[in-house]
């Protein structure tokens, strides 16, 4: 998948917006957490 979006989205695209797509990333990692975290409820 990570290959993918590096092909279609282009490695001169990524190189200059990687802290964006990074913390989009950690974001949602922790909305998935957030979520996880209030279904054991």
């Amino acid at each position: 998948m990570v290959r993918l979006v590096m092909i279609l989205l282009g490695v001169d695209y990524l190189r200059n917006r990687w802290r964006g797509l990074m913390t989009a990333g950690w974001l949602g990692v922790l909305a998935g957490l957030i979520v996880f975290i209030d279904a054991l409820d």
